[in-house]
């Protein structure tokens, strides 16, 4: 009898769940943006160039020895970047679309552990930074998910955000030597 209490809750409780899930929205959106001492020109030839992310994201700072491949003309729309790695699990990123000097869309597709495709979208704009010329970046990702990602994309502002935040740090880093 007791056993039989506990199925019915735990059914409940699933069913609860999934019914939840499907209330919830169906897209997310985490968007960070940081402001830097360089041209808009080098930063937005920095974004376009897939290979340069090993020096910038911070996900190649947890694992740098990550497996990675490129396809493709660099800097140029169907670039492609595959990963794969103990740590950053598995993946590729996909130049869908280059606005010259003010943009990068990709395309981001998560293989493992986990599965999910998104939209990654950089934009470079003239701003002063400190007196003097410099660009804002804005780095914005968003995708439509289903079912239990729902769950997963209440989180994404907690799981990517910081991540984000300092792979733009290390882009403000990497574009300002030298600027």
């Amino acid at each position: 009898m007791w056993t039989t209490g506990v199925t019915i809750a735990g059914a409940v409780l699933v069913v609860g769940l999934v019914a939840g899930a499907v209330m919830l929205p169906n897209q997310y959106q985490v968007q960070r943006s940081l402001d830097m001492s360089a041209p808009p020109a080098k930063v937005y030839a920095t974004l376009a160039r897939l290979e340069t992310r090993k020096s910038w994201s911070s996900w190649y700072e947890k694992e740098p020895q990550a497996d990675t491949a490129f396809t493709g003309t660099s800097g140029h729309v169907g670039a492609t970047m595959r990963w794969k790695g103990k740590e950053i699990g598995e993946g590729q990123v996909r130049v869908i679309s280059l606005v010259d000097g003010a943009s990068v869309e990709t395309e981001l597709q998560l293989i493992a552990p986990v599965s999910l495709t998104s939209s990654d979208v950089f934009t470079v704009e003239p701003a002063v930074v400190g007196g003097q010329p410099g660009a804002r970046v804005t780095w914005t990702n968003r995708a439509q998910v289903s079912g239990m990602q729902r769950l997963m994309a209440l989180f994404m502002e907690g799981i990517v955000g910081p991540d984000y935040e300092r792979g733009l740090s290390n882009l403000k880093r990497l574009v300002e030597q030298g600027a």
